[in-house]
């Protein structure tokens, strides 16, 4: 599969990130058609996962001290760990970045947050530790979806079909002719970028791109992904192509 070092932003030209690595064929059963041409900027669409994607849900269960276990809905907690209220303040410019790149470049396609965390999760996170990211969802009206809420009864035991049925919605939503999409799936499961294939497989004249984040990273290191995702960001849309890449640990 091929890997980007997250710990350097390197120039778009340069990038590994669109290299050849894991071989078409593992996954050409589930990848839609491709487009004759490059995909147009005006038809793409982003699904983008939030736990460890957007926000180091991992790290501040574990490692940062266990910030999420004094965090309840609605309210901070009460101290942060020396230096986590820095790297939290460069990871919250860092995912509004992030999606304001992506909203810029979807054009007439949209920019979409789908968890599989509790409905509320999204806004109550952003808005005690990454206050400017909460802003910003709100103010882009970037549409959050709890693929939990939407299909946790009806499939109690499989939770990868939550997504799958959660992006197979947004998919219908978005393009009602079904076609011509160009999809770009970021998430730090491979089951994220599986099921953005999976939803996705019946349309016609598309591209599925999904881009793997680690699991379970830093707050550091969600920051380089984040800017290494929005240097390469035009290569990203305008490859003409479905792929699935990974960053690589730094």
């Amino acid at each position: 599969m091929a890997c980007v070092d997250a710990a350097t932003a390197v120039p778009v030209s340069d990038s590994p990130l669109l290299a050849e690595g894991e071989p078409r064929e593992a996954y050409a059963t589930h990848a839609p058609a491709p487009l004759p041409e490059v995909c147009s900027k005006d038809s793409t669409s982003f699904l983008i996962d939030f736990d460890d994607c957007l926000f180091p849900t991992s790290a501040l269960a574990s490692g940062a001290g266990g910030v999420l276990h004094s965090l309840r809905l609605g309210a901070s907690p009460a101290v942060l760990p020396p230096g986590l209220g820095a790297a939290l303040a460069s990871l919250d410019a860092a995912a509004v970045r992030a999606l304001s790149h992506s909203v810029a470049a979807a054009a007439d396609g949209a920019v979409v947050i789908v968890t599989n965390s509790a409905l509320g999760w999204v806004k109550a996170a952003t808005t005690a530790l990454l206050p400017r990211l909460a802003e910003y969802i709100a103010a882009a009206r970037i549409p959050v979806v709890s693929a939990r809420h939407a299909y946790g009864a009806r499939f109690p035991t499989d939770v990868g079909q939550w997504k799958v049925h959660a992006f197979h919605d947004q998919m219908r939503r978005l393009y009602p002719a079904w076609r011509g999409a160009n999809v770009l799936a970021l998430g730090d499961g491979m089951a994220d970028l599986t099921a953005a294939t999976d939803a996705c497989a019946s349309m016609s004249h598309t591209y599925v791109k999904g881009v793997k984040f680690l699991g379970a990273p830093s707050v550091a290191q969600l920051d380089r992904q984040l800017g290494v995702f929005v240097e390469n960001l035009p290569v990203l849309v305008e490859y003409a192509a479905s792929f699935r890449v990974c960053m690589a640990a730094s």
